[in-house]
């Protein structure tokens, strides 16, 4: 059965941990090792070159559609000695987009659009809009948003629609200097890839931007259910891999949000970008439940690959990367995408594609018998999806709990690799509409998510 069709298939990908109440002290907790596929994108037009950035991946209709900032002028003058600012680049930006098929190979086609002493290019805007455009599908409208603006060049942040993710209209102002937090000391706020996603819990906007102040650099949000009204500004708080609260993100200085949602489930994840001037880091990982309370999965997403002997050298410089925003499933349903901008300062920056297995971005590893138990999940009938892989004659098996603490129902054994088992029970009982922990019992076998109906 594809569950990954179904809206009222609800994924738990544990890597909230502290949905996590118990585990043996043999269970060890970890992310996946992504794996490179290919260079997807490269600079070959003579509206691009150092400095295409702010990259957003979105998956939608059947096309895999990749927004970028083309910068055709180079961002250093003698070789990252000198570097030109913002002001000064501003006016050589467009506003681009690349299509492919499957997410790998990306086609820049000749929108019509803009006139650049190019016969054909991909350029979808060339205006003052260029510099921090980040589009976004919304579902709830069945219509494509997007926020772009600074301070300095447009007095704000803007909010555009489109029907087709080609051509933009601008619609209004949102956020000025008068709603974000009052302690900022950068004069061209909005300066990054700013982030809109929507909490259909709430059924809320959420719009993350820029937070400078004379120390840090920060994320703060805010939120609208009707992108007119807009709620106060808050920082967002992050909690270190260890569930203790970072001091204001001080130790972090994120650059970019990198915000995006975790598909089919009620989380969101970030790979922000991290770092001072022209140094990006994207290794970290945060997931948050709320939108506004984050927790640190991991601190090396990527730099554990440098070394593989199936990665070239130059497949990804540590020192030198920023996110792509966004997370895509392939079109055969069995992998996540995430992409890397690398080199993103040098006329050779390029697109470069990893991939983890669908729902495997984390793993639950037993060596011998062990468990771990959830918490409480409201389920409506008994069927349950899990995505594990045993080994050395493993196995796995559930048990449901009761707010009683009494086992209700166990499943059989179930072995091999699969990536969405239906598990089968002791006990038939279809429509339970109850809420539950959840026992995974453990036997040489690797965890990965659980899909349940909603």
């Amino acid at each position: 059965m594809d569950n990954n069709n179904n809206t009222n298939i609800y994924v738990e990908p544990f890597l909230y941990h502290n949905i996590i109440v118990e585990k043996s002290s043999n269970i060890i907790i970890e992310i996946t090792k992504p794996k490179f596929e290919k260079t997807v994108l490269q600079n070959t037009e003579n509206h691009e070159g150092a400095s295409n950035g702010y990259y957003k991946i979105i998956n939608t209709n059947n096309k895999y559609l990749l927004y970028y900032r083309a910068l055709a002028h180079d961002c250093y003058v003698n070789s990252k000695t000198t570097h030109y600012l913002t002001e000064e680049l501003v006016k050589y930006e467009c506003f681009c987009l690349a299509e492919s098929n499957d997410g790998l190979d990306f086609e820049k086609k000749n929108y019509n659009i803009i006139n650049n002493n190019s016969i054909n290019n991909n350029v979808l805007k060339h205006d003052l809009f260029c510099h921090n455009f980040f589009p976004y599908y919304s579902i709830k409208e069945s219509i494509f948003l997007g926020i772009s603006g600074t301070r300095m060049f447009n007095g704000g942040l803007y909010l555009f629609n489109s029907n087709n993710g080609i051509e933009w209209k601008q619609l209004r102002c949102i956020l000025t200097e008068n709603e974000i937090l009052n302690d900022w000391c950068h004069s061209n706020h909005f300066d990054t890839h700013n982030c809109i996603v929507y909490n259909k819990l709430e059924d809320m906007y959420y719009i993350y931007v820029r937070h400078n102040n004379k120390d840090y650099r920060s994320i703060q949000y805010t939120k609208s259910r009707d992108l007119i009204k807009f709620e106060k500004c808050k920082e967002i708080i992050i909690n270190d891999i260890n569930g203790k609260i970072k001091n204001s993100n001080k130790s972090n200085q994120i650059y970019s949000p990198g915000i995006f949602e975790y598909p089919n489930s009620n989380y969101i994840l970030a790979i922000p970008s991290i770092g001072t001037q022209s140094v990006k880091y994207c290794n970290t990982m945060l997931i948050s439940k709320n939108y506004n309370e984050w927790y640190t999965i991991t601190n090396t997403l990527f730099n554990n690959n440098i070394n593989d002997d199936d990665i070239n050298d130059d497949d990804i410089n540590d020192d030198d990367i920023m996110n792509v925003n966004g997370i895509v499933i392939s079109p055969n349903k069995d992998k996540f995408y995430i992409y890397i901008n690398n080199n993103t300062l040098l006329k050779n920056t390029c697109i470069n594609c990893y991939s983890f297995p669908l729902n495997r971005i984390n793993k639950i590893n037993s060596i011998g018998s062990g468990h771990i138990i959830i918490d409480f999940i409201s389920l409506i009938n008994n069927k349950l999806w899990i995505n594990f892989e045993t080994f050395n004659d493993g196995y796995i098996y559930l048990e449901l709990i009761d707010k009683n603490d009494k086992i209700n129902n166990i499943s059989n054994k179930a072995y091999g690799n699969e990536n969405n088992f239906l598990v089968t029970w002791e006990t038939d009982n279809n429509n339970i509409n109850e809420n539950f922990k959840i026992k995974f019992n453990l036997y040489n076998c690797n965890l990965y998510s659980l899909s349940y109906n909603i």
